[in-house]
């Protein structure tokens, strides 16, 4: 009797674990270059950016998490721009358009499925925003020969302690085709 009710909560916990993986997360495809896995609660947008390859959200009473990727192309820029080029290119871009005021983390270089990258926050406040407008941008940069890309996401401050791990898992997730 006892080994039965042992072997069934073995099973019931499997068959959970299993089943809130697959549920948690959804494979997002981004324009047949790169993939991401994203958690199921955020909703797809069109209207975060003009510029984004892919664009999703969740906003809640008190709070909300948005993320865009986007590409660039490095012959926009000049010869020699590199990825660190890049990091203060999207950083001052973040702190000078987006927000009244901000502090910014120096980037960390990292490998993401092969990739090298680089990761940094930015908090701050928001220019424009109704409420309690503190948030948190989590970003990751990668270069290839010929673009960039930046995977960008931010929540409201207080939020963080909800959404900074899945907003690392995004990241940690790209992968290209």
């Amino acid at each position: 009797m006892l080994q039965r009710f042992f072997i069934s909560v073995a099973i019931s916990f499997v068959l959970l674990s299993c089943s809130s993986e697959v549920e948690d997360k959804d494979r997002i495809v981004g324009n047949n270059e790169f993939s991401i896995v994203i958690p199921d609660y955020l909703q797809e947008s069109d209207n975060v950016s003009s510029d984004g390859l892919i664009q999703y959200f969740v906003k809640e009473h008190d709070c909300f998490m948005y993320l865009v990727v986007f590409k660039d192309v490095k012959s926009d820029y000049d010869q020699g721009f590199g990825l660190i080029n890049f990091y203060e290119y999207i950083a001052n871009d973040i702190l000078n358009n987006y927000l009244d005021y901000g502090r910014l983390t120096p980037p960390t270089d990292t490998i993401i499925n092969g990739i090298s990258a680089k990761q940094f926050y930015i908090n701050g406040s928001l220019k424009i925003y109704e409420g309690d407008n503190s948030v948190l941008f989590h970003e990751t940069i990668f270069e290839t020969d010929s673009v960039f890309y930046e995977i960008r996401s931010w929540c409201c401050y207080i939020g963080k302690n909800r959404y900074l791990n899945d907003m690392k898992k995004i990241a940690a997730s790209f992968k290209f085709k």
